[in-house]
């Protein structure tokens, strides 16, 4: 008998919050930076702590293929088809969308014969990149997904480990420029997420004992978290450089941001309003991260410099700005979700029927 399909809406929850922040990232510097600086230094630091995004989408990519492996098995075939049809096919139709945008619309020089070589490194557009990291662990999680408890959590170490050596690691020289452009000229090489991903792996496997620990412990995650903030916010107000997704603090940092987040979904699941508008950005999440950039594009070009006085905006438009972004990307992607085909373009979680299996609530608040 065929096992049913488990939705975790904290999860949703948190993926939602990890696309604000990519926003928030792509919001701040299209919209906000001019002459290598920010508007505002407030804007600096959200640029930076909303850096936590993408390693978030790292660490859900694996949980949500791990906890399909604990609930459902793993079938390979379904595992080819579901990741061909899910991540593939709208990496290809978008890369192709984001050239013939470059070609057209920001009329840069590039040529339909680059086609190939842009997907092969992921460069069709600065955030396609990470879909090839993606793929990069598809490629090992058949192997993975057998591991036993005690082996998963060994691995899940040294793929940290692995992770801090190669941010920190000196870059070897090699002869194939090939080599050397996929190795260290892309953010898309896997040694630069692994950590991440490993992360996620165990999430998923102890996910009732995690959970279960936060609960009776959630004040610790809070000072914890709280302490790791304060470091990260020194960090940046005494280093005038931006900071990348994958710096080694991430590597914690993100892990107890999620716990927090754990925290507060069960602090606001039963505001109804609140729980749907998250529940919803979640689902788009995707949409959103593949379409944003034509969206910020648009306001940057056909709207702040065609009717603008600055070629930034004011930094007291910045909520108003991501509010907008948001939103606009929200309508393209239920837009385009209406259109025949289209969980090959925008995938979307859909729920078949209402008495589809959610996982079971462990109660913070109340925990001892």
């Amino acid at each position: 008998m065929k096992k049913k399909k488990v939705f975790y809406d904290e999860v949703t929850f948190i993926r939602a919050i990890a696309c604000i922040l990519v926003l928030t990232v792509h919001v701040t510097a299209t919209l906000f930076y001019s002459s290598k600086e920010f508007t505002a230094e407030p804007l600096l630091f959200f640029n930076q702590i909303a850096r936590m995004g993408t390693p978030i989408f790292a660490i859900i990519s694996s949980f949500l293929l791990m906890i399909s492996v604990v609930n459902r098995g793993f079938n390979l075939n379904y595992f080819l088809k579901t990741r061909i049809t899910k991540i593939l096919f709208p990496y290809i139709i978008w890369s192709f969308v984001y050239l013939v945008f470059n070609i057209y619309f920001l009329e840069k020089d590039n040529n339909f014969g680059e086609f190939f070589g842009q997907l092969i490194y992921g460069t069709a557009y600065t955030h396609l990149y990470f879909f090839l990291a993606v793929f990069q662990f598809y490629i090992i999680f058949p192997f993975v997904q057998r591991l036993s408890n005690p082996k998963l959590i060994i691995f899940t170490c040294l793929t940290i480990i692995v992770n801090v050596i190669w941010i920190n690691h000196t870059p070897i020289q090699f002869n194939s420029e090939f080599l050397t452009n996929f190795f260290y000229g892309r953010r898309s090489f896997l040694l630069n997420w692994i950590g991440f991903f490993g992360i996620g792996l165990v999430f998923a496997k102890f996910f009732h004992e995690i959970k279960s620990f936060i609960a009776k412990n959630q004040f610790l995650f809070l000072i914890l978290f709280g302490l790791a903030f304060m470091e990260t916010w020194i960090i940046i107000s005494t280093n005038n450089g931006i900071f990348s997704s994958t710096r080694v603090e991430n590597l914690y940092l993100v892990p107890l941001f999620i716990s927090v987040l754990l925290i507060i979904y069960n602090l606001i699941k039963k505001e109804t309003i609140v729980r749907e508008i998250f529940k919803k950005i979640g689902n788009y999440s995707m949409g959103i991260y593949l379409i944003h950039p034509l969206v910020l594009s648009f306001f940057k070009t056909k709207i702040i410099d065609h009717y603008g006085s600055m070629s930034v905006l004011e930094s007291s438009m910045f909520v108003f700005a991501l509010i907008a972004v948001l939103g606009v990307c929200m309508a393209l992607v239920h837009l385009i979700s209406l259109l025949p085909f289209s969980s090959y373009v925008v995938p979307i979680p859909q729920r078949k029927n209402k008495k589809v299996k959610k996982e079971e609530e462990v109660p913070y608040l109340k925990a001892n």
